[in-house]
């Protein structure tokens, strides 16, 4: 091989290492789990499996992934998850199985668009303290949590909501193409409107600059209020279909839906490993569907090897320590 050919490989090695990471990390977990367990851990049910199970966080994904980019954060989209979990399972309960259950339950395409209303009003909240009061989005966005937890539970009497219309659960519990799980076609709706507006929309090129240089942004001639206001709308609106579609597939809503399993944390740790820079404007769709799928990966295995919960939850804090530490040191060599 030529030296040229040598350059060609090692640039591109070096410009996909999320994916030659994804393949190495794939590999070493098949080989362990075949020794481990005698299965195929690349069987088409398992691959189903790990996409399911991971695409209420995927969508939750694509939606942080923006305020990230904006250089700013959103830890209330696991709250988000819960309203509109237990929203949604109350309009469509049947009478008298949730406190508020309307006397019929409506239709399912009309609750999905309430509580994505919902969201971008969360959103819209999350944006303006943000944009206009210059409180850091951190802040702010933990204060929202706490109210909307406090919200889902006095919703609900802190209890679960049963008895959900069979047209609802479909859109989640169901499968339009067989064998595929209805929640992974919505996974992968949201990721491609998500690079959709990324890639394709001056959204997408406003939010890029106002992640890079929110001043200079400003000096041309973007409204960096307004953006930010849309991206957090987006990341709020995305957390309401992943609370939708957490009532579809399991058949009830829940008011520590997301909360619990602390959804918010395994988005943003899916976005970071997936290349979005915790400084701002860098990100990639291609990144977070890697980081997507790497977190899928780590926590099947990590369940199918019999590794403890406890043990689970401090490699996937390693993994966002990892992750942030080498995109620092990645950017102070750009620098």
């Amino acid at each position: 091989m030529s030296e040229k050919q040598d350059n060609v490989v090692v640039r591109f090695i070096k410009n996909n290492s999320i994916w030659v990471a994804l393949i190495a990390l794939v590999a070493l977990v098949t080989i362990l789990t075949e020794i481990k367990t005698g299965q195929f851990f690349l069987s088409l049910t398992n691959i189903l499996i790990i996409l399911n199970t991971q695409s209420i966080i995927g969508i939750l994904t694509v939606g942080v992934m923006f305020p990230i980019l904006s250089r700013g954060i959103d830890l209330s989209t696991s709250s988000v998850v819960a309203v509109t979990s237990v929203v949604s399972a109350t309009l469509v309960s049947k009478a008298g199985a949730a406190i508020h259950s309307p006397a019929k339950p409506w239709p399912a395409g009309i609750v999905v668009i309430v509580c994505i209303l919902i969201g971008c009003c969360v959103g819209i909240f999350n944006g303006s303290l943000v944009a206009y009061t210059k409180i850091h989005p951190f802040i702010a966005t933990l204060g929202a949590t706490l109210i909307l937890k406090g919200i889902a539970l006095i919703f609900t009497n802190a209890a679960p909501v049963a008895g959900l219309s069979k047209t609802f659960t479909y859109l989640g519990g169901g499968k339009l193409i067989p064998r595929v799980p209805n929640t992974i076609l919505w996974m992968i709706l949201v990721i491609i409107i998500g690079g959709f507006l990324l890639t394709q929309t001056r959204f997408g090129t406003n939010v890029f600059a106002i992640g890079g240089n929110d001043v200079a942004a400003k000096v041309a001639g973007i409204n960096v209020e307004r953006n930010i206001i849309k991206v957090y709308m987006w990341c709020s609106a995305c957390a309401a279909l992943g609370g939708v579609m957490y009532s579809a597939s399991t058949g009830a809503g829940a008011p520590t839906a997301g909360i619990t399993a602390a959804y918010e944390l395994d988005a943003i740790a899916a976005a970071t490993v997936g290349g979005t820079s915790q400084t701002g404007g860098i990100a990639k769709i291609s990144g977070v569907i890697c980081g997507i799928l790497i977190l899928a990966v780590i926590n099947n295995a990590l369940q199918g090897l019999g590794v403890s919960p406890y043990v689970q939850q401090i490699i996937k804090g390693l993994i966002i320590i990892i992750a942030v530490v080498l995109d620092m040191r990645k950017n102070a060599k750009k620098a």
